[in-house]
């Protein structure tokens, strides 16, 4: 037990003194979509999810989490984000008998169609930028407490040329009881290159935790320490109940001060998940964003193999 104790201490020290991630560059890195989030639910909690990412959308919050998965999982979302930009991110993970947890997964943000001009600002067509995001991610359970988990990205741009880079995620996760540690140092990689200029890509310390009440409800609180930002913090509860004998609902809310730059009405979160059977799941999430807009959120999930209506630490939407 205290062999891995110590494991766990090592590894979120490594994820935390892994680099300097200050503010000191604020709004320089590049591949934004990074920087989205990936799942409905997180969303609806102010994207605390450090600490709870056992699902398999966590491949896209904090790796290690995933490692909790008993069968398989598949997970589709689409968000309905500003003016005409749209982010769709899918994956699965499965767990295996000798290798722990395997997953993979992408993100493809779309911003619509761009009017082009020419160098007189006359009329030249149009251009559609988009992002694309394809992810590996593997999950280990050391003993029944620590989990940690690693994922390898490959991103590609694109606006009127293409560049691409890769990067990696490190995380850990530590269950004890009803209370969850988890940390991750998120984005961790090459430069992007347009043209002639290269770019750093958003790298994020990502800390957190979860704790489960007795009567369904969850809370959570995340702090995240970017290289392009100031640190923003986010937290939220989950009530998960039955209301019936095959439908459980979960009711999520949360607050983040994220986009507290945007004006108008920002930081609150909210969201609701509706899961049939143990294995077919279907999520919405409201995100505020000021003066910007809202963001819808719409997932839905499907799990299999053994214990799917307990797939992660507890069975949920």
């Amino acid at each position: 037990m205290k062999k891995i104790k110590i494991t766990f201490v090592a590894a979120v020290s490594a994820v935390i003194f892994a680099g300097p991630l200050r503010a000191s560059d604020e709004g320089t890195a590049a591949a934004q979509i990074l920087k989205l989030g990936a799942g409905s639910r997180p969303a609806a909690m102010g994207d605390a999810y450090a600490a709870d990412s056992t699902d398999a959308e966590g491949l896209f919050y904090n790796p290690a989490g995933l490692a909790a998965i008993k069968g398989g999982e598949a997970y589709f979302t689409h968000s309905l984000l500003v003016e005409s930009i749209g982010l769709s991110s899918l994956a699965a993970a499965v767990k295996t008998e000798k290798l722990g947890v395997i997953a993979a997964g992408a993100q493809y943000l779309t911003y619509g169609d761009i009017d082009s001009t020419n160098n007189n600002g006359e009329a030249d067509g149009s251009y559609s930028p988009k992002d694309v995001v394809a992810t590996l991610g593997w999950a280990q359970s050391f003993g029944k407490k620590l989990s940690l988990g690693a994922a390898v990205k490959y991103i590609s741009l694109k606006i009127s040329g293409t560049a691409s880079a890769f990067a990696g995620d490190v995380g850990a996760r530590w269950k004890e009881g009803r209370l969850s540690l988890g940390a991750v140092y998120q984005n961790l990689g090459t430069k992007i290159k347009f043209n002639s200029e290269s770019e750093k890509l958003p790298a994020n310390l990502k800390a957190g935790a979860a704790y489960a009440l007795k009567n369904g409800i969850k809370i959570m609180a995340d702090a995240n320490i970017p290289n392009d930002a100031d640190v923003w913090f986010g937290g939220g509860a989950e009530w998960k109940f039955k209301a019936s004998e095959t439908v459980d609902l979960a009711l999520r809310a949360g607050y983040t001060n994220r986009y507290k730059d945007t004006g108008g009405f920002n930081g609150l979160t909210t969201g609701v998940g509706v899961n049939l059977n143990g294995n077919l799941g279907f999520e919405y999430s409201f995100v505020p964003m000021g003066d910007l807009g809202t963001t819808h959120r719409l997932g839905i999930k499907y799990r299999w193999g053994r214990d799917s209506s307990q797939s992660g630490d507890a069975a949920g939407s």
